[in-house]
């Protein structure tokens, strides 16, 4: 068993690994883990301009990797240290498939709220995906889009995360509109606050 301290000098590209596989729950494909955790580190980035993992991203055939196949390698060497279950199996072209899940006695350390935030999201809308499904979503991100082949991706390309659709825009206008605006000052008044 992984001691509590231990696992609190793991560095963040490890700790993220731990987490995704956590909340995932069961055997995670090695190519599902790598875009789970790309994708948590795009969507973070987005709001924070920085990655939960540390990492930086190249465009690869089958989608965003981490440089020198980073997550793959910290995942084999998790699994060294006992914090990670490690499996093979055949996969549909008859290939090998690894399979990577959290060892029952571990209990990763967690991000701040926000990035635990970020992580649970990824997972419960992508971690059921197959591993083509996935794949596909990550291609569709604007740093693996705006790359070329092999270039590194450039995370701060990214748009904002929360863009606000035309028609509710122009709901939050018009409802404006009616309704009026309010000072700051009529606030105070209104409230009698100092």
């Amino acid at each position: 068993m992984a001691t509590p301290k231990a696992l609190e000098s793991i560095d963040p590209a490890s700790r993220i690994i731990l987490r995704v596989l956590e909340k995932a729950g069961g055997p995670t494909p090695s190519t599902k883990m790598a875009r789970l955790v790309y994708l948590a580190d795009y969507v973070y980035f987005q709001h924070y301009g920085e990655t939960l993992s540390g990492l930086e991203y190249r465009w690869g055939d089958n989608g965003p990797d981490a440089l020198d196949h980073a997550i793959v390698g910290r995942a084999d060497s998790l699994a060294r240290a006992k914090l990670l279950e490690k499996t093979s199996c055949l996969n549909a072209s008859g290939g090998r498939m690894h399979l990577y899940r959290l060892s029952p006695s571990v209990n990763p350390p967690e991000f701040p709220a926000a990035g635990e935030m970020v992580i649970e999201d990824i997972v419960a809308q992508y971690g059921k995906l197959s591993v083509d499904d996935i794949t596909k979503v990550s291609k569709q991100t604007a740093p693996f889009k705006d790359a070329n082949q092999y270039d590194l991706l450039r995370m701060e390309q990214t748009a904002p995360a929360v863009r606000s659709a035309t028609p509710d825009w122009e709901a939050h206008v018009s409802e404006l509109g009616e309704q009026g605006t309010v000072s700051l000052e009529e606030l105070v008044e209104e409230y009698g606050l100092a």
